[in-house]
């Protein structure tokens, strides 16, 4: 594992530098300057760190520093760099590439995470604000406190920052499926360091297909655009276990407090028909779900009967264009389907 004390410089000293800085504090990073190609700019301060020329680069030791793009230009700002003799994803990340491998530890509510810096969904976390990841957060941490769940199950864990940032009791069983491969070592490294006793997981694609094995597209530019069906994005093709949570959880839902998260771009449907039997069983489920219309269709699921199927075992309420919660049913339809918003859904399990 890379170690995380590191000198980051920021490439691009403007609005959203500034807003990369304070990320990057919030995850227990310290950036020791920016530089920016406007002369107009070097010398002056933000937030504490100073403005350079870019030729300041020239005098840094590559094997102490990282160069992160912060910059609408990043392809621009990515040629001037590699014509400088900066290596893409080995001395400075951020622009479109193939994937690559960097192991990092950032610091996330306290805690330690592995993660691929050479990863964009990394660098975007690390630098942007996504409102929907804050909400995501934000109801994970509440409802952990709230309804003490005993039963835990996120599918498309992605690098874990879900569910391996909050702690759950002692005997509550917690399981991640994650599709993408070449996410497993990071997850597994974040387990190991945070000493995750009760966390399994599982490295197949949640669905509801007899099939044994299925194809699964790995996006490598952002391996949060990773998805069970072709698209046009730059996907790697590779072949994965399949696994049905019915299956997953058979032992271990019985009169069970469960709470859920699926993200799976475009392949919920397939995933909630897979929990069926689970859903039966279980005591209570609170359960986080993306929608996202485009990509239900994509994937050739009518987004109609995805929402109908969700209506007939769940209470629902979503957010609106305001953040706002919505519940009543007319007014969601209409933002799911005719708005065609993409946006989050909040299951309760119906008694």
């Amino acid at each position: 594992m890379i170690d995380k004390n590191k000198d980051i410089v920021l490439f691009g000293a403007s609005s959203f530098g500034e807003q990369a800085k304070k990320k990057l504090n919030k995850f227990g990073l310290t950036v020791s300057f920016f530089v920016d190609n406007d002369s107009k700019k070097w010398g002056k301060i933000i937030d504490g760190a100073v403005i350079k020329s870019p030729t300041e680069l020239r005098e840094i030791d590559v094997k102490q520093t990282l160069i992160i793009i912060s910059s609408s230009f990043h392809e621009e700002i990515k040629e001037q760099l590699s014509q400088m003799g900066f290596k893409h994803n080995v001395h400075f990340f951020g622009g479109n590439g193939e994937w690559g491998e960097y192991p990092f530890e950032i610091t996330l509510k306290g805690k330690p995470f592995a993660v691929n810096l050479a990863d964009q969904r990394i660098i975007n976390l690390l630098t942007k604000e996504f409102p929907s990841q804050k909400r995501l957060m934000e109801f994970w941490a509440k409802k952990v406190t709230e309804i003490k769940p005993d039963l835990v199950l996120d599918i498309g864990v992605n690098y874990g920052e879900c569910i391996l940032s909050s702690e759950y009791d002692f005997n509550c069983k917690v399981y991640g499926i994650e599709a993408n491969p070449e996410l497993i070592p990071y997850l597994e490294r974040t387990i190991k360091i945070q000493n995750r006793k009760n966390v399994h997981i599982v490295n197949a694609l949640a669905g509801n297909s007899e099939r044994k094995t299925q194809d699964f597209y790995i996006n490598t530019y952002s391996s949060g655009e990773s998805k069970a069906f072709k698209t046009l994005d730059n996907h790697k093709r590779v072949v994965i276990p399949t696994i049905k949570v019915d299956d997953l959880l058979k032992n271990d839902s019985e009169k069970k407090v469960l709470l859920f998260k699926i993200d799976v771009e475009g392949f919920e449907y397939e995933v909630i028909k897979g929990m069926k039997n689970i859903l039966s069983q279980v005591k209570k489920a609170t359960g986080y779900i993306e929608f996202d219309k485009r990509l239900l269709e994509l994937n050739k699921v009518n987004a109609e009967d995805f929402l109908r199927y969700l209506a007939e075992t769940f209470w629902i309420s979503i957010f609106d264009m305001n953040n706002e919660i919505v519940r009543e049913m007319k007014r969601i339809r209409e933002i799911l389907l005719e708005k065609n918003f993409h946006t989050d859904i909040i299951l309760e399990l119906k008694s």
